[in-house]
């Protein structure tokens, strides 16, 4: 599709969202904690404002146990070489 898209003229957007640019291990244990605690508290969106902020904290209580993958600033570089190297 770079290919493509260099050939037609074509413009591309690139986007800095971890997932797409590298594979993010699955973690059981991050996932099990953060149903866990929309299991505890439901929705946040239906949850009055302090209880937002209850499960705000529960939720991102959750980063410090299982701290996510993320992508780095590397990673969206190599993207771009990426692109460079494919549609010029």
């Amino acid at each position: 599709m770079l290919v493509a898209l260099a050939k037609n003229g074509g413009v591309i957007q690139v986007c800095m969202v971890g997932e797409y640019l590298k594979e993010i291990p699955f973690s059981f244990e991050r996932d099990s904690a953060r149903h866990a605690v929309i299991s505890r508290y439901g929705n946040y969106y239906n949850l009055t404002p302090e209880k937002q902020e209850e499960f705000l904290k529960a939720w991102t209580a959750v980063d410090s146990i299982f701290p996510p993958v993320l992508a780095t600033v590397s990673d969206f570089v190599d993207h771009i070489d990426h692109i460079v190297q494919v549609a010029g």
